[in-house]
Parts: structure tokens; sequence; C-alpha cells
């Protein structure tokens, strides 16, 4: 090909990111610049990453006045980031990049974000501390040779030197509930942890409490906690800060430090996040829900086509009216369903939870009531709303403190729905409750498509946003799936391979 024809070939694959609409398309600076203008003009919501690799040979160097002019010029064409690449030839070039990091970083006023490090096996210092967009191999990519430009270290070596630099600390993580000895979630998070190359720890107090909640939570090594029945709730009222996920459901299942700045005052949130995986001193909490994520993408992976929400049809029904009850109404409402209905042993919580969120959504979706309360077992199904297709037992099926299992089952007059729908039972401790057995009866014998949840779905589901809340890490997903099903001992014991790698199948 002449050069002509590569030049167009390469814009014609950038014009074809840009109709796919990706994230970021890294823009060679090299090319002609009425091109790339053009490219940054019809970029839509993509983010352009003016790049350049300098050879050891070119004249560029990163102490030259010549690379910091062309981070200007990048920015006066409206790159929306900055990369530079420059192969190493000695480990002092990895000092010289950290040189030129900082002075674009003290520049005032507002500046693209500059990526730079050096490539190659020389360079892998400043790779592990570039701090954006770094590229990286995978472990099971296996190169014959090294042309001095591919990625030298994986992900897991990147945060592991950093641990081993001490730019990043190893955390404290816990859980916090009334009945969590038999807890799957240390064993995904240590698991995941181990995974992405954090030294961090995930543990069961000895005697959870709020009073020990308390200590642990304002060690400066705290890095966070899963929250349990039964203070979801209670908790959701002594924290600094929240989200909004939180302010709807009314209910966390997930407490992250918030960490104070050498004076003593506070780091704004959106700091906050950049300092995860750092101790330091703890002056609040700040609180988040991932029950309704872990909720929502169960109905959502289950639910067919068939049983698709309609805001003016689709029903959906909770049972119980703790935090788990919360985080399932606030994912149908998310879902798009309008007519919820909630049953509850005690009648006066199941209204006040009603009340809760009848009250949130006349402000947010425009619906005076979308939460309704079926008084008794023995009710029949209301003449105005269609039958249930998403229903979510959120009631222990084992003893909770001094409570006995709830033991339930659906009333037949409620399971009237022609095209099944969608069962969520979130106890796993039995795994096969009640209302699980009562459901496949009822689906051999009506042969109505009812797809039944069991509860280590969801409280993997729940860990996966969890995990990534707490650390800014991508939660390796099928490896946690993989810990929950190997460390949970039933009444008849743990799973064998078979059943493992049967439900593993299904894991996306």
């Amino acid at each position: 090909m002449s050069p002509a024809q590569v030049n167009n070939a390469y814009f014609a694959i950038v014009e074809h990111a840009l109709r796919l609409a990706v994230e970021y398309v890294a823009v060679d600076l090299g090319q002609e610049r009425t091109r790339v203008k053009e490219v940054i003009r019809t970029r839509g919501n993509t983010k352009i990453i003016g790049q350049r690799i300098f050879e050891p040979s070119a004249p560029e160097t990163w102490e030259s006045e010549e690379c910091f002019s062309l981070y200007f010029e990048a920015e006066k064409l409206g790159c929306q980031l900055v990369r530079f690449l420059r192969v190493a030839t000695t480990r002092e070039d990895n000092a010289a990049v950290l040189k030129f990091t900082n002075k674009v970083h003290a520049l005032s006023g507002d500046h693209p974000p500059v990526i730079a490090y050096n490539i190659g096996s020389l360079g892998r210092t400043s790779q592990v501390f570039n701090s954006i967009l770094t590229s990286v191999t995978h472990p099971a990519i296996e190169r014959t040779t090294d042309n001095g430009r591919d990625p030298q270290i994986t992900s897991r070596d990147a945060v592991q030197a950093l641990f081993q630099s001490y730019v990043l600390d190893p955390l404290q993580f816990f859980i916090l509930g009334g009945n969590v000895a038999y807890s799957l979630s240390p064993a995904m998070h240590n698991a995941a942890f181990r995974h992405c190359g954090m030294s961090h720890t995930y543990t069961i107090p000895e005697s959870p409490s709020l009073a020990i909640m308390d200590r642990l939570g304002r060690d400066s090594h705290f890095g966070g906690s899963s929250v349990v029945q039964p203070w979801r709730v209670q908790l959701s009222h002594k924290l600094a800060a929240k989200s909004r996920h939180v302010e709807a459901i009314g209910a966390i299942n997930t407490i992250v430090p918030l960490r104070a700045r050498a004076d003593g005052s506070m780091f704004p949130l959106q700091e906050q996040a950049s300092r995860r995986n750092q101790a330091g001193p703890v002056l609040g909490w700040y609180g988040e829900n991932t029950d309704w994520v872990g909720i929502m993408t169960c109905i959502n992976r289950n639910l067919s086509p068939r049983n698709a929400i309609s805001p003016s049809k689709t029903t959906g029904l909770v049972i119980g009216a703790g935090g788990m009850a919360r985080a399932a109404i606030y994912a149908m409402l998310r879902l798009g369903c309008r007519k919820i209905f909630i049953y509850n042993r005690t009648l006066s919580r199941a209204e006040s939870v009603a009340l809760h969120f009848n009250s949130w959504a006349a402000s947010q979706v425009e619906s005076t009531e979308v939460v309704h309360v079926l008084k008794s077992l023995k009710d029949e199904w209301p003449d105005d709303a269609c039958p249930p297709c998403m229903i979510a037992s959120c009631v222990p099926a084992d003893w909770e403190a001094d409570e006995p299992p709830a033991n339930f089952e659906m009333p037949m007059q409620w399971l009237g729905s022609p095209t099944g729908g969608v069962v969520l039972e979130f106890a796993y401790k039995p795994l096969d409750t009640p209302l699980l057995r009562q459901m496949r009866r009822i689906r051999s014998e009506t042969g109505r498509p009812w797809v039944l949840v069991d509860g280590l779905d969801n409280v993997v589901e729940q860990a996966i946003p969890q995990f990534e809340l707490m650390t800014g890490r991508k939660a390796p997903r099928r490896l946690m799936f993989s810990e929950a099903l190997r460390n949970y001992e039933g009444d008849d014991g743990r799973f064998d391979e078979k059943t493992i790698q049967a439900r593993l199948d299904h894991v996306r």
C-alpha cells in the first residue's frame, strides 16, 4: 500500500470506531492535522486521546521543551486526554517521565489529563506509577518475541507493585450483622483481593455489634464493611454521607470510610474515591446499597421476554419488610415496574415501607402510589392488578436471633400469572427453602414457566459491585461465584465438582 492508502485506511478505522460510539479512541498526533481536527469535531461522546510514541532516536525527550509544546498542541486541537509513550533505553528514563508529569500537573487552570510512561522492559516502573489507562497484558498471553512495545506487566503486577512500594496500604474489611458466622463474603472478597494483587483482608469480627463497628470503623486501616440484618436500616442513620440509592431505599449494605487531610478536614467525596486502598484518619462513613444491583441483575437475567416489564401491566410482589425487601422494591421500580405489592407478618412494618416508597415515588417517578400492602395471606389477589410475574422472598428460612424461621409458602390465589415469571429466594441457609420446594411442585403440576433463583445467586451478585465500590477495581466475577460455591456448606455438605461446574456454566 502507498503512504496515502495507509493514511486513508488509518482514518477509516478511526471513523469506524466513532460510529461504534466507543468510550475512547487514541489518535496519532503525527497524522495530518486537518484530519485529526475532523476526527475531534465528529467525535460525539467519544473521548479522543491524542497520542505520540517516541522512538529512542526521536529528538523529543521527557526533559525537552518540544515534548511540553506537543502537549499544549494536543490541548489546542481539542483532545480530551494526551498520551505520550517513549521506548526506554535506561532506568533513568523513569525518573525523567515523572518530572514531566509533575510539570504538567503543576500547570494552573484546567488541562487535559496526561498519560505518560516508558514502554519496554526498562519502562515497567513508570508503567506501574502511571495512574490513567496504562496498557497491560494478560497472564494467558504468551509472546515468543519482544518487540519492545508490547505491554510488559499485568494488572495484578501493577497493583502488587503499588502495595509493595507502600503507595497503597493493606486495609481491613469486615462484615457486620446478627448472624454472619456462615457468611460467604470473606471467601469471596479475600479470593478477589488475591486475584487483583491486593494485600487487604476481609474477616468476621469475633463479636459483631454496633459498638465493635464503632471501634473498628474508626481505625486508620479500616477499608469498609458489609452490613446485613438487623442493622441495614439502623446504620443508615449514622452516616456522614450516603448515595442517592440509600436515600431512596432507606437501608444500606455497605459502608466505606471517609478520610481526613492532615489538618483534620475531610477530603471531598470525589477525592475520597481516589484514596481507596490508602490508610488514613477516618472522620465518618459513606453508605451505599448494592443489594438492589444484585436483585436487578437476577431479575434481568431470568425474566423471560413474555414477561417483559410494562409500567402499566407488570406487577411485583415482595415478601418481608426489612432492608432486603426495601432493596427489592427499589430494584423493581428501577426496572420500570409501577405496581408492587408487599406482605409482611407484622402489618405495621409493611405499611411503613409502603409509605416510605410512595412518598419517594411521588417526587421521583411521578406516581402517587407504587407500593400496596397485602394484609393477610388469605386475601384474594386484587382484581385491578395483574398477577405478579416478579416475586422476591426476603424473609429468613433459618432462626434469626429469637425469631423463628418464616417457612414461607405462597398463597395459591397469588400465583395466577399465566406466563409464570421469576421467583427470587434470598435465604440461602438452607438453600432449598419451603418456598422453592413449593414452586417446583407448582411448576410441575401447572406447566407454567416459573424461573426459580436461589439465595446464592444474589449473595454473589451484590458482592460484585460491593467489591468494586470498596476497592475501585473490577471484580473477578467468575472467581467470586466459584469461591461462593466451593465454600457453601448446606445440610448435605458441600457441592460436588459437577454441581459447581454446572452452576458456573451460567456465569457470564
